[in-house]
C-alpha cells in the first residue's frame, strides 16, 4: 500500500522510493508540510500533475547530486520540480512569488535552472521568519539574481 503525504503526493515519490520506516519522523513531517502548503496548491493552480525530480535526499544522495552540505533537501524541505520549458519554469516561479506577495506564504529560495532540462528548485523553512526569499536563474552554470 502506498503511503500518501497529501492527496496527490506519495512518500515514495518524495523520497526516491525509500522505505517509510527508514525515514526520521521530522523528515516525514517536513515533506507533508512541503506538499500540503506548496506542491498541492501549485498542482491546483496548474490543473495538472506536478513531477518532482527530487525532494528528500540522504547525505550520500545529496553529495552525488552536487547539493550543498546545508541543503534543505536533507530535511525534506526542498523539491526540484520538472518543467517542460523555460516559460513553464518561470510560471511556476511566478506562482510562488505571487503567493508570497499576496498571501504571505514565503519560501527560502527558488530558482529556475537548466541542466539538460528545465526545472525549478524550491526550498522552504517552516518558520516564516527564516525565509530569505532568494530568487535566481541558473542557465548552464551562469547565475543571474
Amino acid at each position: 500500500m502506498m503511503t500518501m503525504l497529501t492527496e496527490n503526493f506519495s512518500l515514495a515519490e518524495m523520497t526516491g522510493g525509500m522505505k517509510p520506516a527508514s525515514l526520521p519522523r521530522d523528515v516525514k513531517d517536513n515533506l507533508r508540510f512541503l506538499c500540503a502548503n506548496y506542491l498541492e496548491p501549485l498542482r491546483d493552480h496548474c490543473q495538472k500533475p506536478i513531477i518532482v525530480n527530487s525532494a528528500y535526499r540522504t547525505p550520500d544522495a545529496n553529495k552525488a547530486a552536487g547539493g550543498s552540505p546545508s541543503s534543505l533537501h536533507l530535511e525534506g524541505l526542498a523539491a526540484d520540480i520538472r518543467c517542460a520549458t523555460f516559460y513553464e519554469a518561470c510560471e511556476v516561479l511566478n506562482f510562488f512569488v505571487a503567493r508570497w506577495l499576496h498571501h504571505g506564504i514565503g519560501f527560502h529560495e527558488a530558482y529556475v535552472s537548466f541542466n539538460r532540462s528545465w526545472w525549478l528548485h524550491l526550498a522552504v523553512r517552516r518558520n516564516a521568519a527564516d525565509n530569505q526569499l532568494r530568487v535566481r536563474l541558473d542557465w548552464r552554470g551562469r547565475i543571474y539574481t
